[in-house]
């Protein structure tokens, strides 16, 4: 039994389709369900089925996920299938599974589609399928057209759960009305950017061939490159954008790492997701450079690092500023703003040079409060000695703050020791 010579959207690009879509397409050709169409394809490989139990309720993200019964579809149609233009396993997770885990938070609970995408192939006659990246759950929106995908049907609201019932791409498996009739929500290129990582990687699942990602590559990867910078006494950098108990954890944990993980590993280090995928680094070769690392988000424990890593320079700017203070001397927290760290990084790191810098603003809060005392003092007995009529002591109080950039509770404090005039109490 051959099938028609059916071959495969969106070869080799972010585009490519779906195992599932491409199943309902091939049924839908053939003019039977997709059910009877693999239990037809396992009789055909020796395989002895009655009936098609096995394969009902196959949703659509079922058949992408790197499972046994995804590798069971593939083994029983991939020597039936000619002219498609693309292995099997293509249209699906597993070459991504060789390299890291692919769990059930990294895939979509339901099959999603962009309306636009469906309207524009119907608009130009062309075929209509479901794209593989629309069963990643951190895939929210459609590239080409900056919009929102939806996963409900906008008829009738249901879910596009089963392949086994659906025998049209594009068209709803309870109503079996058009799905591109659906409202659409635009959303902003910044949004879009946030999933240009996993279409890379997407793209390289459509191009892959055997051998492309090796097993367990990421953890390789990351091994290869924390333990170069290591020997190069260099590991600091690492950690500057990613904390050093938690890079050891990924690299040495006891689970394999997560898709999800090599996705923030790979923002961090700012490389591109794929780019990890391919091949483990070998201790010659070569690997993001410093300055790139450097200029990446840090963490909390990077920036502290980074901070260590300046201590002379910051030494040196706290001592020049002991020696000709500003007027008036500025405060710990602002001399911690002028050397861009926080002021708990300078009293544990330089706790003898704050302790002068408190000393210097101490010492002219001191001679400030006397100074203006005095002031105030001079000021009352002017006031007191002329005692203009209809003085009272609110009014004496309002002229001395009008004269001195003095706090009214000072004032207040010194009025208490004189002897005012009965009037003016």
């Amino acid at each position: 039994m051959i099938f028609f010579e059916l071959p495969f959207c969106g070869v080799g690009t972010s585009d490519v389709e779906s195992l599932s879509s491409y199943l309902i397409r091939l049924a839908e050709a053939q003019e039977i369900s997709v059910n009877l169409l693999l239990m037809d394809a396992a009789r055909n490989m020796g395989y002895e089925i009655e009936n098609y139990s096995c394969f009902e309720g196959f949703r659509h993200v079922d058949l992408v996920k790197p499972t046994e019964q995804t590798r069971f579809v593939i083994s029983i149609l991939q020597p039936l299938v000619r002219g498609a233009g693309l292995r099997l396993r293509n249209a699906t997770l597993l070459p991504v599974h060789e390299a890291v885990e692919v769990d059930k938070k990294s895939l979509a609970l339901h099959q999603k589609w962009c309306p636009k995408c469906f309207e524009a192939w119907v608009d130009n006659d062309e075929l209509c399928y479901y794209k593989l990246a629309w069963s990643l759950d951190r895939i929210d929106c459609c590239h080409i057209h900056n919009v929102l995908l939806i996963d409900r049907c906008p008829h009738c609201r249901m879910r596009q759960r089963k392949t086994g019932h659906g025998r049209r791409v594009a068209f709803c498996n309870n109503c079996n009305k058009p799905l591109w009739l659906s409202p659409i929500t635009p959303i902003s290129l910044d949004h879009v950017a946030l999933s240009s990582d996993l279409l890379r990687l997407i793209e390289a699942v459509a191009r892959y061939n055997d051998g492309m990602f090796p097993h367990d590559a990421v953890r390789g990867y990351l091994n290869a490159l924390y333990y170069k910078y290591w020997h190069e006494k260099q590991e600091r950098k690492l950690h500057r954008l990613v904390e050093r108990d938690s890079w050891l954890l990924i690299i040495e944990g006891p689970g394999r790492i997560t898709l999800a993980t090599a996705r923030y590993v790979a923002a961090k280090l700012n490389v591109h997701l794929d780019d990890m995928f391919k091949e483990a680094i070998a201790m010659d070769a070569e690997l993001p450079s410093c300055s790139r690392l450097i200029n990446a988000p840090l963490t909390k424990q990077g920036r502290q690092l980074a901070n260590i890593d300046r201590l002379p320079e910051i030494k040196a700017q706290i001592e020049r500023y002991i020696k000709k203070p500003s007027e008036p001397p500025k405060m710990l927290k602002e001399m911690a703003a002028d050397c861009g760290v926080p002021s708990g990084f300078l009293a544990h790191h330089c706790s003898t040079l704050t302790d002068e810098v408190k000393k210097i603003r101490s010492d002219y809060l001191n001679a400030q409060r006397v100074n203006d005392g005095r002031a105030v003092r001079t000021k009352i007995s002017e006031c007191l000695d002329s005692f203009p009529q209809g003085m009272t002591k609110k009014k004496l109080v309002k002229l001395i703050l009008d004269e001195l950039n003095v706090s009214e509770r000072l004032v207040l404090r010194e009025l208490k020791s004189w002897r005012l005039p009965r009037v003016i109490k």
